[in-house]
């Protein structure tokens, strides 16, 4: 009842719908209101408690995987060494959430700067095109240097399955030591004056009197 079916050559896929996580073959409500929301970038697998599926344009080498975003280490992950156009690190939640908040580790050690200018878009599809911008819900314009603070905190509020930190232009290098995701919850009824309510799939907020 709390998942979607999708029928595939010669077999099928169970995904939890939105406000649930697990495998798809058993899924369980996410507390929204509780005291630490769940990271979905680690919400996946029979568990919910596993990294989930990650990709990445290319690979620097065996070193430097994607899923090194989601495995709560100080290792990072990179593109080719050189550069290369339009650079791009995608998680796949398992199922469609509310993407709320990002918290992105950049590398502290040297270089930065390369991840000037990112960007975060969130979709449905797990393909790379990205003609329409509504699907985008950050640029980070600020000039990032050995003295930004880490994590970079990013606010989005986009609905979809499949979350991308991508770094437009030429010759660009993207590297992220963590990437944590996080779905509405009872802090954003706090910053507005309002009680969180769980419900099946979902919360409320409601106005204090």
């Amino acid at each position: 009842a709390h998942a979607a079916c999708t029928d595939t050559p010669g077999s099928f896929m169970c995904t939890c719908n939105g406000g649930y996580v697990g495998s798809g073959i058993s899924c369980s409500d996410v507390d929204e209101c509780g005291p630490q929301p769940p990271n979905l970038a680690r919400a996946c697998g029979a568990t919910s408690s596993s990294p989930c599926d990650t990709e990445q344009s290319t690979t620097l080498g065996v070193d430097w995987p994607a899923s090194n975003a989601v495995d709560t280490t100080s290792a990072c992950t990179a593109t080719l060494f050189g550069g290369s156009t339009n650079p791009w690190w995608r998680v796949d939640l398992g199922t469609a959430h509310t993407v709320r908040r990002l918290l992105i580790w950049n590398r502290v050690d040297a270089y930065q700067d390369q991840l000037n200018g990112f960007e975060v878009w969130v979709t449905d599809s797990a393909s790379y095109d990205f003609p329409f911008t509504s699907r985008r819900c950050y640029v980070h314009t600020t000039p990032i240097s050995a003295g930004t603070p880490v994590p970079i905190e990013v606010n989005c509020g986009l609905f979809g399955r499949y979350v991308w930190v991508r770094l437009p232009g030429t010759g660009k290098i993207l590297t992220l030591c963590e990437v944590e995701i996080y779905e509405h919850s009872a802090a954003d009824c706090a910053v507005e004056g309002a009680t969180c309510t769980n419900t099946a799939g979902a919360f409320t907020c409601a106005c204090n009197s």
